[in-house]
């Protein structure tokens, strides 16, 4: 983002009027803006299909976090910086009535704590509906052999402070029996801002 400020600063300094200055200001951060969008929208559709994924091992299920897990992440912005840590405490129950819940307790390094409780439901074949406290409506997950896929949008506290409407896109890897590997893409109104990495360890 700073160097997005930067670059139509840099233009608008070119420009000999504070009207040419304004008008230059905003058709860079417009180009700048769309070029974000359109290459952030070119990785999402670059995706290979859940499908794909079908014949892969060991199966991901959601049934292992029954346990406990523990999770550790970091958070970059678009050139690379670190922007946050944290760590995690996951718990969940069983399938019950065909309800599975699950908690997320959160800790980033600057201290904020999220809490965090899924409730999911079995749609059929390879497909899950969700909700979750500060979640904006129904969430689809779907899945196939070791690798599950989600996507929200949360009200998200910004490093500068401010709240945002964040989309998340989650895919999650299941490594082995107790090793699974999230990464998460994230965006505002199509424009990606983030990335994070995340590594989730079952507790046995």
């Amino acid at each position: 983002m700073s160097g997005l400020l930067q670059s139509v600063t840099r233009q608008a300094g070119a420009s000999r009027s504070p009207s040419s200055t304004r008008r230059a200001g905003w058709r860079g951060l417009l180009r700048l803006a769309l070029v974000a969008a359109m290459m952030g929208l070119a990785a999402c559709g670059s995706r290979p299909a859940i499908e794909t994924y079908a014949e892969t091992k060991p199966v991901i299920d959601l049934d292992l976090l029954a346990s406990g897990a523990r999770a550790w992440g970091v958070i970059e912005d678009l050139d690379g910086r670190l922007v946050r840590r944290m760590t995690a405490e996951i718990t969940a129950t069983d399938w019950r009535d065909g309800v599975l819940s699950l908690t997320e307790n959160v800790t980033f390094d600057d201290g904020e704590q999220i809490q965090r409780t899924w409730t999911w439901r079995k749609l059929g074949p390879g497909r899950l509906i969700g909700t979750a406290n500060g979640v904006y409506g129904e969430v689809e997950a779907v899945f196939a052999g070791s690798v599950l896929r989600k996507r929200f949008d949360a009200d998200t506290r910004l490093p500068d402070g401010r709240m945002e409407r964040v989309t998340f896109e989650d895919e999650f890897y299941r490594i082995d029996e107790t090793t699974l590997i999230c990464r998460s893409f994230m965006s505002i109104a199509g424009i990606p801002i983030a990335e994070a990495s995340v590594t989730i360890q079952v507790q046995k």
